[in-house]
């Protein structure tokens, strides 16, 4: 995790930014990440993310707008729930719609 970008400063370690999400969490935060299938599984892996929570794209133009359109369509669908009161956090959130 960070290997690409070469990660600096106060969550430079896995551990710290696994601690920061945990604690957001705790407050009813939804914590996503989308990326690579080889990405994906380390950061479930190492970070805890839900697998609901998680969006794998192919490393194609193609595959960066399915995705892209998935994660509108998510953030639309959640941000009308929570408008709505029906929820702040959800371990599903790319597939409420589904």
């Amino acid at each position: 995790m960070g290997e690409e970008n070469a990660s600096r400063g106060k969550y430079n370690s896995v551990f710290a930014v696994k601690e920061l999400i945990d604690n957001l969490e705790q407050k009813d935060f939804t914590i996503t990440f989308v990326g690579t299938e080889a990405d994906v599984y380390e950061i479930q892996r190492n970070l805890s993310i839900s697998k609901g929570n998680t969006l794998v794209h192919d490393n194609t133009a193609e595959g960066v707008e399915r995705s892209f359109r998935k994660s509108m369509a998510a953030t639309q669908s959640y941000s009308a729930s929570v408008s709505r009161g029906e929820y702040t956090k959800t371990l599903d959130f790319y597939n409420q719609n589904s």
